[in-house]
This record gives C-alpha cells, structure tokens and sequence, in this order.
C-alpha cells in the first residue's frame, strides 16, 4: 500500500508514482476564432453527459460513474470549449477554500486532441477562476503523464514541486 501525503493529509493510492506540483503564471493565451469557451450553466447538462458518456470506456467508467461525475463537476467551476455548438473539451476547477483554487480535471474528446482545445480551455478558465477571487490556482499532474504535462505548462502553469509516494 502506497499513500499521498500532502500537508497533513494521507491519501491511499494503487501504484508508486510521483505529482508534480504546477502554479498559475497568469499567461494570457488568445482564443481560436473557430470555438468559443463558457461557463457551464443547467443549460448545458445534456452536453456535459454526452462528452463524459464519450469518454466512459477510456475512463472506464460505467453509466452510474458517469452519471456521478456529471453531478459533481456541474456542481464546481466547470467550464466548456465548445465548436459549432459541440464540447470538444472540459475543464474543471474547485475551490479548495477562500484563497486557493484547482483543476480537478481536464479532457478532451478523443478525436478532437491534439488541437490546441484542452490546452485554450485550461488558460481561459485559469483566468477567470483568478478573476473569481482565487489567489492561488494549483494542479497536480502525474509526472508520468507528458500529454497533460506539455499540455499544462502550454497553458501557463510552471513546476513548483514534486510529491512523491510514501508506502504507508
């Protein structure tokens, strides 16, 4: 058994692995003319539902999972990056308390990658969760993980640090 430890806090993980600690540059990064980024609002449930339903078996996630997770994020600062009208990518932030701020998820549409899009959305909802009142915008990214990696300091964020696993 392994566990994150991050102040004092302990967390069971499966595997040994470490995070990188990344922090918001405040980089400003221009739109794509062609997509439009917002808010997500009730208005937008159904599409929320059916790019995480897009996504289920690569995240291997079942119905009720998906279901699940729908009602979480649209409860959070959960913003789209749509393309004549469809979710191409999904950015999820959450304040943690009054002062700080992080991305609990981003993800793309599996055949709409490598376009620019997660990167777009995760600047432009960086900015406005800044705008909101956060001070602090943190994430974590598994240091295994390039895509998200490359994907993240493209948006503005720069390596603070590492957590490193502890067998507990």
């Amino acid at each position: 058994m392994y566990a994150l430890v991050s102040c004092d806090l302990v967390y069971p993980v499966k595997s040994e692995s470490s995070l990188g600690a990344y922090k918001f540059t405040s980089k400003k990064l221009k739109l794509n003319d062609e997509v439009s980024v917002l808010k997500y609002n009730k208005k937008y449930s159904d599409e929320l539902y059916d790019f995480y339903n897009s996504l289920k078996e690569e995240f291997h996630w079942n119905e009720e999972k998906v279901r699940k997770m729908c009602d979480k994020y649209s409860a959070l600062n959960t913003f789209l990056l749509l393309k004549n009208g469809d979710v191409k990518s999904v950015c999820v932030i959450s304040d943690d308390d009054g002062d700080y701020s992080s991305i609990r998820s981003v993800a793309t549409k599996t055949n709409e990658r490598n376009k620019g899009y997660a990167t777009m959305l995760t600047n432009i909802a960086s900015q406005n969760s800044e705008k909101g009142g956060s001070e602090k915008l943190m994430l974590y990214a598994n240091n295994a993980n390039l895509s998200a990696i490359s994907t993240f300091k493209k948006a503005g964020y720069e390596l603070v640090g590492n957590i490193h696993l502890i067998k507990s």
